[in-house]
């Protein structure tokens, strides 16, 4: 007996209910997943954490996510949180009324806090530091230079009316990487934050990147040696860098706001006992341009286990311990330069 052939009809009926019971169960599973906490801001690169919409990007001071709470969690051994406040800067509020002091702080990565809780940065625990009327201003941005740290304070961070500039230097910030590079990093944000996958906003979205970061951390090797010496500067480096924080700080004395100049130390000048390269240098620098400077080095072999100071080996980056040295350093030096009575 020939069996009966579905009509074309039925087909469509029977392909929709399966469509259907599939769309529930991915709703449903959704709905449970939420309950459980998820999504909870998971990305897994700091370029995750840009603001994405335009108008606001062009209204804010900052550069991220306003009002917004993410975890980092590449590597997944060094997974943190940031909170941005609703200027686009991660950190608490901006004061109102504006207090006696602001700070702001201006640098790259170790500014922002790669790999840190919030409360652990060094613009955090500077805060702890000075006195109640004196505000502290997270103005870090991974992956700057000096070049983009200029562009970002004169064309946003002045907004903020800071009484004090505290700008950060690192390593790679002469390296022609860096110095080098065509656009800017700050451009290339402005121009194009990045797409926002709208899968990755979901519960489920965040559950399949989790797996991802799970898998990807089972298969990565091991960690990279930290320890590689200081490489040698070009002297055209050393000049472009020079003529970058002349330009600085004569964009901030045309607000007689005072600029200071602090180095943080990498592991391998830290524990290798001879003079900075880069401290000799940026110290020649600003005794040219009238900047207060100071380095991390003296307080940082100053403690009793080098390594503590930094995420090793996993990375590079200061810890809370190396962040701590550092707002010491930068109390130390708000106060001989009397930016701070």
């Amino acid at each position: 007996m020939a069996q009966k052939k579905l009509s074309t009809r039925k087909k469509v009926r029977f392909a929709g209910g399966c469509l259907g019971l599939l769309l529930l169960a991915v709703l449903a599973t959704e709905g449970a997943l939420r309950v459980a906490g998820y999504p909870s801001g998971l990305v897994r690169t700091f370029g995750k954490l840009w603001n994405r919409d335009p108008e606001s990007l062009a209204k804010l001071p900052g550069l991220f996510a306003p009002s917004a709470e993410r975890e980092v969690a590449y590597p997944p051994e060094l997974a943190y949180r940031v909170r941005f406040n609703a200027s686009g800067l991660r950190g608490p509020e901006l004061r109102v009324p504006k207090p006696r002091v602001r700070i702001l702080a201006l640098g790259d990565s170790v500014t922002f806090g790669y790999h840190v809780q919030d409360a652990e940065t060094y613009p955090a625990q500077l805060r702890k530091l000075v006195p109640d009327d004196v505000e502290v201003i997270n103005g870090g941005c991974g992956s700057f230079t000096i070049t983009d740290e200029r562009r970002y304070l004169e064309q946003r961070l002045l907004a903020l009316e800071p009484d004090v500039v505290v700008l950060q230097f690192c390593a790679n910030d002469v390296v022609s990487a860096e110095l080098d590079r065509d656009p800017l990093r700050y451009d290339e944000i402005l121009m194009d934050p990045g797409g926002s996958s709208w899968f990755r906003e979901t519960a489920l979205g965040e559950v399949q990147l989790r797996l991802a970061i799970s898998l990807k951390s089972w298969r990565r090797g091991p960690p990279q040696n930290l320890g590689d010496p200081a490489q040698p500067i070009e002297p055209r480096h050393w000049a472009r860098y020079a003529e970058e924080l002349a330009a600085l700080k004569q964009l901030l004395d045309a607000r007689q706001v005072p600029l200071l100049l602090v180095a943080f130390t990498d592991l391998d000048v830290t524990r290798n006992g001879a003079p900075s390269p880069y401290d000799v240098e940026l110290q020649r620098i600003a005794d040219e341009l009238g900047i207060p400077f100071a380095s991390t080095l003296p307080a940082y072999r100053a403690q009793p286990e080098a390594t503590a100071l930094y995420l090793y080996p996993l990375d590079g980056h200061p810890s809370a311990l190396g962040n701590r040295v550092l707002a010491e350093v930068v109390r130390a030096l708000l106060r001989s330069s009397g930016a701070l009575p």
